[in-house]
């Protein structure tokens, strides 16, 4: 009889293995790389502090049903990493679980904030690797787990009517180097825009040509940036509306310059202009007129609702001024960004580092994505 309880558990046990399923914060990201458009993102607060302490409110489960999670999985951003970051040690990661609500009140004292009895599922020392080269060869992404994991000791039961609610705690850290860690020494986590996502280039057809005013030593440029705001952004101005921010620089000081937005490109030798290509298909733009500043520089912001369409839209920019002293018509250093999608938001965090005040953030910089295995 024994013989046989001790069977039937161990089978129902490989069963529970081998049901186990996965899931990701944001859900885009579970087998593709977070925070590609535009500069480069990473999370470096989290494990980049000797002694840190964090709570994550993790909104994107809320109304997926009942989940038995058994483990979270981080995984390291995708880049060569040149300079080698070290390998780190604390003495102790506790990991509690408990319910909580991402787009409610949350509390400047951790004890606050949980909607449900806190469990703690993992707590021991922590041990993650140097990062060198490319630490899992070339295929991108990284692997979830392959540095950085906590696999729980007791599963946590997650209703899915309420949010998720993890409540780090990292103590005593060292560095296998023995350098002092005093301040923030980053360990690259991936991660994403969770409430506004924007990118902005410079770019210029073939080349060089560069036209420069006679006041300036430099030529003049344009320059356009392109933010969508989540529904939810934290913030009354933005909130579900998308920003476009423009500044033309080193035109004629003091003088009129034109801006011209257009979404085609256009590559034309205009008469007369040999130091730049017209780059902006001026037959289909909105012209604007400002006056520059003395240093030669005229900046504008748009704000409108946000709409679907916006995605992947590209919005080109260019700039004309007349020479301050030729009076010859010129055009400066073309720029276009692409207005990338509107993001989900439903992420946010609560930090405090060593015995600094909790502050509250919705930054790449403290909000890794993350993987749950669950049954």
């Amino acid at each position: 009889m024994r013989l046989t309880t001790t069977a039937s558990i161990l089978c129902l046990t490989f069963a529970i293995h081998a049901q186990s399923k996965v899931i990701s914060s944001p859900p885009q990201f579970l087998t593709i790389e977070a925070g590609t458009g535009g500069a480069p993102l990473a999370s470096s607060f989290f494990g980049g502090y000797a002694d840190y302490e964090t709570q994550i409110f993790d909104g994107y489960h809320r109304g997926g049903g009942v989940k038995l999670i058994s483990q979270i999985a981080h995984r390291i951003d995708y880049r060569n990493y040149k300079t080698a970051i070290a390998a780190r040690t604390w003495t102790t990661v506790a990991l509690h679980m408990s319910d909580g609500t991402w787009d409610g009140p949350m509390y400047p004292v951790f004890s606050a904030n949980a909607q449900s009895t806190p469990t703690m599922v993992f707590s021991g020392s922590a041990n993650w690797p140097a990062l060198s080269g490319f630490p899992n060869g070339m295929t991108k992404p990284n692997p979830w787990g392959a540095q950085v994991k906590f696999p729980f000791k007791t599963v946590w039961a997650t209703t899915g009517t309420k949010d998720i609610l993890q409540h780090f705690k990292f103590s005593g850290g060292t560095l296998a180097n023995n350098a002092a860690w005093t301040g923030r020494n980053d360990y690259l986590l991936d991660a994403d825009r969770y409430t506004a996502a924007g990118t902005g280039y410079y770019y210029i057809y073939g080349g060089p040509w560069n036209c420069i005013d006679s006041y300036q030593s430099a030529y003049g440029y344009a320059y356009t940036y392109a933010v969508a705001y989540a529904k939810n952004a934290f913030n009354a101005t933005y909130n579900d509306k998308l920003t476009i921010a423009t500044r033309s620089s080193r035109t004629a000081p003091s003088a009129l310059v034109l801006q011209a937005y257009a979404l085609k490109s256009a590559n034309l030798t205009l008469p007369g202009i040999q130091c730049q290509k017209l780059a902006v298909d001026v037959t289909q733009s909105i012209i604007f007129t400002a006056v520059a500043n003395f240093g030669g520089s005229s900046a504008r912001r748009f704000t409108t609702p946000w709409n679907p369409l916006f995605k992947g839209m590209r919005l080109y920019m260019q700039a004309a001024w007349s020479d301050s002293v030729t009076k010859e018509t010129k055009l400066s250093r073309p720029a276009f960004t692409i207005i990338l999608d509107q993001p989900t938001g439903k992420f946010r965090a609560l930090y405090k580092i060593g015995t600094t005040a909790i502050k509250l953030s919705t930054a790449p910089a403290v909000l890794p994505v993350v993987r749950y295995t669950y049954n």
